[in-house]
Formats: structure tokens, sequence, C-alpha cells
């Protein structure tokens, strides 16, 4: 399989049911580098660490795991978690697609997880090496969120500062920034958002304007979802439009 991985173009890789119960990739050897939808389902991979060595393939979109053994060891939810956490670039897993709201909650999952094993490994460089070499990476996820709290310790500020996000909130000529927590109802927003901008007028609508398309809006229509439901991130617009 390694002689494939020099196919530069190769975009699309099926390889269920072929007997696979290994992998391991060399990173020097920048194998797949053009790979964006991976199929390893109906395999014998027994061990969730030859998963994880899929992280090196940095072009990976999607990827389908089911039917391997590794799969009776977890919780599925477990695995799941442990997936997205650990094979960063994904945005599909067995043909799910995988959410903000879903990927911060399986950063954290993971944050708790292993923060035992973290907080001893700091008493010295060689413990540090030895388990960024097991988890590597965890060091990602804790420059994101900041270092895993002492055991015991409540973990509900992380939990809720992972979850605020920073949206424009555009009204006419009017541009104000404000944060938001992304699972909060739209219907709870929109209070907010009249207090912020002095509306008199209760009959208005909020709009998303995605960072990513500044062309199109898309309207926040069923109130009783979330920002996270719209897909709704960081540094995106939220256009308020007063109905007539």
């Amino acid at each position: 399989m390694s002689k494939i991985g020099y196919f530069r173009n190769l975009e699309h890789l099926n390889v269920s049911c072929c007997g696979l119960n290994t992998i391991v990739i060399d990173e020097e050897a920048k194998l797949f580098p053009s790979l964006k939808h991976l199929n390893i389902s109906g395999n014998g991979i027994e061990k969730l660490e030859s998963v994880e060595e899929l992280r090196k393939l940095s072009n990976l979109k999607s990827l389908i795991i089911l039917n391997n053994p590794f799969r009776k060891l977890h919780k599925a939810e477990d695995i799941r978690q442990l997936i997205i956490a650990s094979v960063r670039n994904i945005e599909s897993l067995d043909h799910i697609v995988i959410t903000p709201e879903e990927r911060r909650s399986s950063d954290l999952d993971y944050l708790k997880r292993f923060a035992v094993q973290w907080h001893a490994s700091q008493s010295s460089d060689e413990q540090k090496k030895e388990f960024d070499r097991k988890y590597p990476v965890y060091s990602v996820i804790v420059k994101k969120y900041g270092p895993p709290d002492p055991v015991g310790k409540s973990t509900v500020s992380r939990s809720l500062k992972a979850s605020m996000i920073t949206l424009n909130v555009l009204h006419n000529d009017r541009h104000i920034q404000k944060d938001f927590v992304s699972t909060m109802q739209i219907k709870k927003i929109k209070p907010m958002i009249q207090k912020l901008l002095k509306l008199d007028n209760q009959n208005f609508s909020l709009r998303h304007r995605s960072h990513w398309t500044p062309l199109v809006d898309q309207e926040l229509d069923k109130e009783q979802q979330s920002l996270s439901y719209y897909c709704v991130e960081n540094h995106d617009g939220l256009i308020v439009v007063e109905n007539k």
C-alpha cells in the first residue's frame, strides 16, 4: 500500500475488506499528499492507534472506519470523539458531517480523558517527551483551550469558554462585535440583539453571513435551534433585518 502513497494526485482511496490490520505512516515520506477521502471499513484493524496515524494525512477530509475489531473495545461515542480529536483535518466520519459543536466537545473530552497522564508527565522533560509521543495531538488541544484542570476541579468554566464565539452584528450601517454562546437558542439571542441595538421594532429576523461565503446569507428561521445548528462560527456576521 505504501507504493500507492506516492501517487501524487490520488484523492479517493477505498481499501475496505482487504485484510488491512495495521496502519503506520512515515511522515518524512510524505505519502498520499492529495488524499481527501479514505474508506478502511471491513478490515482487521484492532488498535485505535492505527486509525490515529491518519492524522499525518494533511488533506484528508472524509474517513470511513466501520466494521473493524477495535470498535468492540470502546463505546461508539468514545471512538468517534477520539478520532475527531486525533485526526484533526477530517470533516466527515462514517458518512456523518462533524459539526463545530461536536469538534469542540471532542477536543474537550480528549483534554479531560488524558488529563491525569498529562499532569504526571510535567515533572520531567523525559516524561513530557514520552507523553507527546503517545498523545501527539494533546499539545495542539492544550494550545487551543489551555492546560487541563487538575483532576476533580470543575470544567464548567472551560466548557463555557470553549463555546463562546465573537460575531459581527450588522444593522444598516452599524457594525458591533458581540460575544455569544454558540449553544444559545435563536429565540434567546433576539432579545439580546434588540437591547444591544436599542431597537423599538421587535419584529425583526436574523441572518447568518459566513466569513467563508460572505456573498450568501442564511436566514435563522428556526428559533428553537441554536447558533451551532446553523454552523455559525467565530467572526461570522449576524445580520439584523427589520420586518415591516
